[in-house]
């Protein structure tokens, strides 16, 4: 099996740590898997203004891999500033250069004209494999088979941002049809995908859950206590809310739940550590409706070092991840594998992670958040039982065994 795998994704690799997250970790388990399969042979693709970097990752990652871009003709460098200058004009609010759209119209007929030696240089593949982005032209213009990873519908489904020209997961849904194939990270995922997406062939889309990897331990307990405890936060006294602080994440809903349930429990010395990027905690806490005297208890700790994150799992009375979407839920089993209690959402891809190993709640239901971590306070039984079963839950999901399902997919599609 000759596989191309679609590395643009690694140009993050140089980037700061938020870029270095989800998908960018996804695709490096998923080719760490391939280059494992003796009878896959990986080729990765690169674009032309990424090639570079992306070597470099691969250098410090899989040195013996090859890079394969499209040639870098003098045209397609003069292409892409333009249309990221373009791109930068219309975010700005500028109108756009008289004729500029001619001219990119111009340059996509001309390129057109220039692919038939990179079409040749991917037709000796049997597959192209994408974590996340669509296929090149050329690549499609090959006639091998595409496979790419579909993780969520959060733009569409929330609408929290417009998906945009420019924007990866713009081109995607542009490039759905029925002759392409699909990996969807949960059923859920699978669903919304179907249900926004018509055009692609409902045969040709499978669900392959996400593997997980413990992180490599680098901290004592001492080192996690102190660490919790820099952070304004006293060790399995604090309700974890993780995730950067957009709508669907119901971090709003969680806060206000979690500071009844301090107040009404008399929990003097717990508080709510909020972990993820954060513009105006004061406006969060305004829009939470928190009233003034009990801000104190609310701590946003920002952005956290992968090192570091295990510390707040750790350290947690319980993980609060009742997010009103997710494709998957990473964190439920970060925590579970971590011994942090979990409570989350009975909707999504949620369920589906946490299992019977969580407590499941409706994410709009503010009662059912206090509820949740009474119990977890009264109840040590339930809280041990949820601890166990989450350690036992974690197991479920290997990357080996994702990247097996998804590489005998592949091969079984040429043989039909």
């Amino acid at each position: 099996m000759r596989l191309l795998f679609c590395g643009n994704i690694f140009s993050n690799f140089e980037c700061g740590n938020s870029f270095r997250s989800g998908i960018f970790f996804v695709a490096s388990a998923l080719l760490d898997e391939f280059c494992k399969m003796e009878d896959v042979e990986v080729t990765v693709y690169a674009d032309p203004e990424k090639a570079d970097i992306v070597e470099r990752f691969l250098q410090t990652a899989h040195p013996t891999l090859s890079v394969i871009t499209f040639r870098a003709l003098p045209h397609r460098r003069l292409q892409y500033h333009l249309k990221t200058w373009l791109e930068k004009r219309e975010k700005n609010g500028k109108r756009p250069l008289r004729g500029s759209g001619r001219l990119v119209h111009l340059f996509d007929a001309f390129d057109v004209f220039t692919y038939d030696s990179d079409v040749t240089a991917f037709k000796k593949y049997d597959a192209f494999f994408s974590p996340c982005e669509a296929a090149p032209p050329a690549i499609e213009k090959s006639g091998i088979p595409v496979y790419t990873i579909i993780h969520d519908l959060i733009p569409i489904v929330t609408g929290e941002f417009p998906v945009r020209k420019g924007y990866w997961f713009y081109d995607v849904l542009q490039q759905v049809s029925p002759e392409k194939y699909y990996f969807c990270i949960s059923e859920c995922t699978k669903q919304d995908f179907i249900e926004h997406c018509p055009k692609a062939d409902t045969a040709h889309i499978r669900v392959n859950y996400n593997g997980f990897v413990p992180r490599e331990e680098v901290l004592t307990e001492a080192d996690g206590q102190r660490i919790v405890e820099d952070a304004g936060l006293s060790w399995k006294k604090y309700l974890l809310i993780l995730g950067n602080v957009v709508p669907h994440k119901n971090v709003e809903r969680q806060i206000r739940s979690g500071v009844r349930f301090i107040k009404e429990c008399m929990l003097n010395d717990y508080r709510i550590a909020v972990v993820g990027s954060c513009n105006d905690p004061d406006k969060i806490l305004e829009s939470a409706k928190v009233a003034q005297d009990d801000r104190s208890l609310v701590i946003f700790c920002g952005y956290v070092p992968d090192a570091h994150i295990g510390a707040y799992y750790k350290g947690a009375f319980c993980l609060s991840f009742t997010s009103m979407y997710e494709g998957f839920g990473l964190p439920v089993l970060e925590a579970m594998n971590e011994g942090c209690p979990v409570v989350t959402s009975n909707t999504s891809s949620l369920p589906e992670v946490a299992g019977d190993a969580a407590l499941l709640i409706p994410p709009k239901d503010d009662e059912e958040h206090v509820n949740a971590y009474t119990r977890l306070l009264k109840e040590p039984t339930l809280r041990e039982s949820l601890i166990a079963r989450g350690k036992e839950r974690v197991t479920h999901f290997k990357w080996d065994q994702t990247a097996k399902l998804m590489m005998d997919a592949m091969k079984n599609d040429r043989t039909v």
